[in-house]
């Protein structure tokens, strides 16, 4: 995994597909907990479901291009034909 700073509140992240898959499992699981936590800090939980959001948001992009699959689609395409050129990594 590779971070870059880009600017004091922006950053890139070059990461391999199951490294990405463990953080955005971890955040949801997060939220679940923190939503069910009446000791959480305020916006806590709004917070990471807007971050969830927006992640969700970027896949159904990046991949509306192929074909007009639907991420859990392509999930299983890939599933079934592993050498094929994956839109998220790279060719």
């Amino acid at each position: 995994m590779r971070i870059v700073q880009m600017r004091d509140d922006v950053i890139t992240i070059t990461a391999a597909r199951h490294e990405l898959t463990s953080i955005v499992a971890a955040a949801r699981m997060a939220h679940e907990l923190i939503s069910a936590d009446l000791e959480a800090p305020a916006g806590a939980a709004a917070q990471l479901a807007r971050a969830l959001r927006e992640y969700d948001s970027a896949i159904a992009h990046a991949v509306a291009g192929h074909r007009g699959s639907t991420p859990v689609a392509l999930e299983q395409e890939e599933a079934m034909n592993p050498r094929r050129h994956h839109p998220l990594k790279g060719r």
